[in-house]
């Protein structure tokens, strides 16, 4: 777990795939708890592989899989995560009830690049 988290903390971007999909998406994420938090829609997929790439040669450094989760806005989770992510992205769109965000966890299949 400790070269996931290590890397993927690091990254600026991860590239999200969707089951099925011929290419990875690049998507901004929040690392918290050991978790990558997304503010993307993920509502139709259980998992999805994640591609960390490094921050200073560009090269894959990990893949893993996630298994997605959807936090529920006013939990305890949501209200927790939702400030980071505005202090570490101040120029971002504020979350609501509307937003897609997803935790994912990572299982225990982990690769290095």
């Amino acid at each position: 777990m400790s070269l996931i988290a290590d890397a993927t903390k690091k990254s600026g971007l991860i590239w999200i795939t969707r089951p099925g999909a011929a290419r990875a998406v690049p998507t901004w994420h929040h690392w918290h708890d050991d978790a990558a938090y997304v503010v993307t829609d993920l509502s139709d997929v259980d998992r999805v592989s994640v591609i960390v790439r490094s921050k200073t040669t560009g090269a894959r450094a990990v893949e893993w899989t996630a298994v997605v989760t959807r936090v529920t806005t006013g939990s305890a989770e949501w209200d927790k995560v939702v400030p980071e992510i505005h202090a570490a992205r101040l120029n971002s769109a504020p979350l609501d009830e509307t937003s897609p965000l997803f935790r994912l966890n990572p299982s225990t299949r982990e690769t290095e690049g």
